[in-house]
């Protein structure tokens, strides 16, 4: 593969190319005359410009323009009037006194705090006589209650004996009574109120069996059978189930992810290393079938991926692609620059 590169001769060159070109189209002089301005470039080449009238008339009132003198006294009362001239403004008298029952005037302070402090619609309240907002009968003696008469009305009456029983357990032949939930005793505080009536707490036990585990759920009270129990059967090959010791021994001394991480390579890790094939004669000759992505052949000739001796590699995109070449540089010549420089 071959560039052109600038040497020290070259760079001569393009040097004076630049300088020739920049003189030729750079400003050299410039002349005013009046509103005419003429400009001569490096070639001798000249062009004119004509700069914008900007002459105004003062101020009017059919035309925009320039303010007219200042007045020449010391004193800053002055301001400017359609009619074009400066002219102090009248001193009209616009003072005012707070308002009272006979005059208008300003709102006094005291004043504007109370009117903020009404708020709207304040005179027009009327206390609603609808369920829900009736007050409490008068009447009434110790004991007594508030007891429902109609919709939004309530009257005073003896309270009603709400005395309960405490609740009868079940048996296995009878069942149970409502009533109140019995007190449970100390010590009971985590324990299940069963229908037969006794507090207890529960527990979990297992048993070892040939082929699996049995878990109980039992209660501690003697009142109480077993509540219930399941067997869980080992796993194998076909079913889920219990993890004998031996198999947990087993699995337990498997490496972890990061050991294994840190010891072996994933196939995703080799299949990205270079591989060197060996060398074909020309481009044509490489392989065309069985390629693998990383296989390198070198070409012996010159070719379209560059000089005899390029290395190309099989990509994982399915084709050749060059890794490099020998590369020649060679210095610009005066035609070379002025055919850039154009």
């Amino acid at each position: 593969m071959k560039f052109k590169g600038l040497g020290k001769e070259s760079a001569k060159m393009l040097w004076n190319k630049i300088k020739a070109e920049l003189f030729n189209k750079s400003v050299t002089d410039v002349e005013v005359s009046g509103r005419t301005m003429t400009i001569t470039k490096g070639d001798g080449s000249t062009s004119t410009q004509t700069t914008q009238d900007t002459t105004y008339e003062v101020v009017s009132k059919s035309a925009n323009g320039l303010t007219p003198k200042l007045p020449d006294e010391t004193a800053t009362t002055k301001y400017l009037r359609q009619d074009g001239t400066w002219a102090v403004p009248p001193n009209d008298n616009t003072t005012y006194s707070d308002a009272t029952q006979e005059n208008h005037g300003l709102m006094s302070a005291a004043d504007k705090k109370k009117l903020d402090g009404v708020e709207e619609g304040a005179n027009n309240y009327a206390h609603p006589t609808s369920p829900g907002y009736k007050h409490i009968p008068s009447g009434g003696s110790s004991g007594q209650i508030l007891r429902w008469l109609e919709d939004g009305t309530a009257e005073w009456g003896a309270d009603n004996d709400t005395t309960y029983s405490v609740f009868k357990g079940a048996t296995a032949s009878n069942k149970g009574q409502s009533g109140l939930v019995p007190a449970p005793q100390i010590g009971a505080n985590k324990g299940l109120l069963f229908g037969n009536g006794v507090w207890s707490t529960i527990y979990l036990d297992a048993y070892d069996l040939e082929n699996g585990c049995e878990i109980v759920l039992d209660a501690n009270n003697s009142d109480i059978d077993h509540i219930s129990s399941v067997i869980v059967p080992l796993a194998n090959a076909n079913k889920h189930g219990l993890i004998s010791s031996t198999l947990f021994n087993k699995i337990d001394g498997l490496p972890t992810a990061t050991e294994i991480s840190n010891t072996y390579a994933k196939k995703s890790d080799i299949t990205g290393v270079y591989r060197p094939k060996g060398s074909v004669a020309d481009a044509s000759k490489l392989p065309t079938s069985d390629q693998q992505s990383g296989d390198v052949w070198s070409i012996e000739a010159d070719s379209a991926f560059g000089p005899a001796g390029t290395n190309v590699v099989w990509t994982s995109d399915g084709k050749w692609d060059n890794l490099g070449g020998i590369v020649t540089m060679e210095e610009l010549t005066q035609a070379d620059i002025d055919e850039i420089c154009v």
